[in-house]
């Protein structure tokens, strides 16, 4: 089955819209938050089953009659909601399914106000049989159509929200009911029910004036089977009742799960205010040691230009070979003093011993201008070196006070972030979370007391069904001596016969559905979830909850994440979509909502393939369209899709077609 269009007259934002959807099997409708995009899903549900489950706190209680459409009216007027959808069936039948509301508009001149009140609800269905016959019912008789086809109880399977897949299962409630729609196994429970009727009308035929010890035995056994029927009812209560604050603690977990240990949050900020005093304390001991480096280089910063000056000098000096040669002035004096040659040991005559003198007299005295230049030429070299020791120790420290500012900053950030969560939360905040708190382990606690009572409910059934078996017997042994009751006596034991056969059937049919939605919700979630070491598999308990097993062994659903969440539950849904055979369509409104990451790539796969077996509408805001993921669904299936807008004066919601 396919929505081939849908009409929208004066409904919420729309006044007059048209969505031609045709044989298409993917439709991307792309809208802002408050464009009428989620209406879409409330229009097909008014239309349906005259509700708007999908409305926002805000919306609840606002007009449902186009606001420019009252705009333009007059005291008196009247004005339609029409929604019309058009569905075609896989054999090529046809549903067009009309819901009008008629409005007549009152004018409230005290409060300048327009109202507008409802004065008929008409629904009308005209199924047009691939033949061409047609059938048309309306209102009740309308509704129980659609209901054959897509069952209001079931419609969660069908039109859900991406926002809140995640609690999915406590918006549809008591899924095994639903199952058992899904499955048809709740007919056998009619049949049962039916038969039982026919027991207790067979029972009162037997007369208490053919034997005393069989009306007593037929009483006892009434008597038993009434208590068995308040015990099956009790426990059903509890069972209820369990389900519930199953429920409530489920969303309670939710709730507490993203709220942070305020206590913890206080610690953690006082140790980080005391993280940043002990960080300003370093930083203001590096900016003194900066603040020193800076006055010990000062003097070398100012002397660096002359003592270069005075290096360049003796450099040149040495170049032009002006600087004075060193002598050995002891190897000269010791030559002076023997008058012998220091390296062929021959006699100096006088006038080279006179010239010998002058030469020491004059290179003695330029060896020690030599000697004072080299050391002073050995002290401005040191001078330089140390110049650039300080100021690499001073580049040194202003990284280190750089690095002790983005230290300061990101502590204060931190600081700032827990700051700005605590103010979220005010003292009658805390109060709450505590009676919260309190609340949960009530819960736990009532949940252990129901689950005993249900446990000792049990065992009080399985002694009454003895007890009725053998009064049962007890019974059958006296009729059977009776050629009057032979007859009732077979048809009784027909009936037991046929209700065990029946119930063994509905427990072995509910066992194999369970199997097989647990193993394709299995696969399908195998598949989505990029963990794949995780978990080993998912089991139903009898009320088909699911629970993922980890490969420990361990239960683990109450440990996904939301996206996990959200997949799991899409997954069932999927699942149950597959094993039911039911053709409706899927409509997802802002479905990646809560997906991210490799989970976004493994949706998009599951999304292409269940687009090849049925309709599928996707609700998505422009940030989740843009997504390379959409792309990917888009390029391989080529959908219809439209883009909502609104108009200057946020009354009426504008339709585009993208081709």
């Amino acid at each position: 089955m396919k929505i081939d269009s849908i009409v929208l007259k004066n409904y919420r934002s729309y006044q007059n819209v048209e969505l031609n959807f045709g044989d298409n099997n993917l439709i991307v409708i792309i809208g802002e938050n408050g464009t009428g995009k989620t209406d879409i899903l409330n229009a097909l549900n008014w239309c349906f089953y005259s509700d708007e489950p999908h409305l926002s706190k805000r919306s609840e209680g606002k007009i449902q009659l186009n606001l420019e459409t009252i705009k333009n009216s007059k005291n008196n007027d009247k004005a339609d909601i029409n929604i019309t959808v058009l569905l075609k069936k896989s054999n090529q039948d046809l549903i067009n399914f009309e819901t009008k509301n008629t409005f007549e508009i009152n004018e409230d001149r005290d409060r300048g106000l327009k109202i507008p009140k409802l004065i008929e609800t008409e629904k009308r269905l005209i199924y047009v049989y691939k033949n061409g016959e047609n059938a048309v019912y309306y209102n009740d008789d309308a509704e129980e159509v659609i209901n054959h086809h897509i069952p209001r109880d079931l419609r969660q399977f069908f039109f859900f929200d991406g926002e809140k897949l995640s609690r999915y299962y406590e918006d549809v409630g008591n899924v095994r009911k639903h199952i058992l729609k899904i499955s048809k196994v709740s007919l056998i429970d009619e049949i049962i029910k039916k038969l039982n009727n026919i027991h207790g009308e067979l029972m009162n035929e037997i007369k208490g004036d053919v034997d005393k010890e069989i009306t007593n035995t037929r009483d006892t056994l009434n008597k038993i089977v009434n208590e068995l029927n308040e015990a099956y009812a009790e426990k059903e209560d509890l069972e209820n009742e369990l389900k519930s604050m199953k429920l409530e603690l489920n969303s309670l977990n939710e709730y507490l799960r993203e709220i942070p240990d305020i206590e913890e949050l206080e610690q953690d900020r006082d140790k980080s205010k005391q993280q940043l005093k002990e960080k300003e304390n370093i930083h203001n001991d590096a900016i003194y040691s900066k603040n020193s480096l800076i006055v010990e280089s000062l003097i070398y910063c100012c002397l660096r230009e002359p003592v270069n000056e005075i290096l360049k000098s003796i450099e040149e000096k040495r170049i032009k070979k002006e600087y004075p040669p060193l002598i050995d002035e002891e190897l000269i004096k010791k030559a002076l003093e023997k008058k012998l040659c220091p390296v062929c040991n021959k006699a100096i005559d006088e006038s080279k011993l006179k010239e010998l003198e002058e030469m020491y007299q004059i290179y003695s005295r330029q060896t020690n201008i030599s000697n004072i230049l080299r050391e002073y030429e050995w002290r401005y070299k040191r001078f330089g070196e140390e110049l650039n020791r300080k100021l690499s120790e001073l580049n040194d420290k202003e990284k280190e006070i750089k690095r002790i500012d983005e230290d300061i900053k990101e502590i204060n950030n931190h600081i700032n972030e827990i700051e700005s969560e605590l103010k979220k939360y005010s003292d009658k905040t805390k109060t709450n979370l505590k009676q919260k708190i309190e609340r949960r382990n009530h819960l736990e606690s009532q949940i252990d007391l129901i689950n005993r009572k249900i446990g000792a409910i049990n065992k009080k059934i399985e002694d009454k069904n003895r007890a009725k078996d053998a009064f049962q017997n007890k019974l059958n042994e006296y009729l059977s001596d009776l050629k009057e009751y032979r007859n009732i006596r077979s048809q009784l034991n027909f009936i037991r016969h046929s209700v065990k056969i029946l119930e063994k059937l509905k427990e072995k049919t509910l066992d194999k559905i369970r199997s097989r939605i647990a193993a394709e919700t299995w696969d399908i979630f195998s598949k989505l979830t990029w963990k794949k070491a995780t978990w080993k598999g998912i089991k139903l308990d009898e009320d088909f909850n699911i629970e993922i097993i980890h490969q420990l062994g361990y239960e683990w659903s109450g440990q996904l994440s939301a996206a996990e969440t959200q997949l799991l539950a899409l997954s069932f849904v999927l699942a149950l979509h597959k094993i039911s055979g039911f053709e409706a369509p899927i409509i997802i409104d802002t479905p990646l909502a809560r997906v991210s990451g490799k989970h976004r790539e493994n949706w998009a796969e599951s999304i292409i393939k269940l687009i090849k077996e049925k309709q599928v509408i996707l609700l998505f805001t422009p940030f989740e369209y843009n997504d390379g993921i959409v792309n990917k669904i888009i390029e391989q299936n080529h959908p219809k899709i439209f883009k909502l807008g609104i108009n200057n004066s946020e009354t009426i919601t504008t339709v585009e077609e993208i081709t």
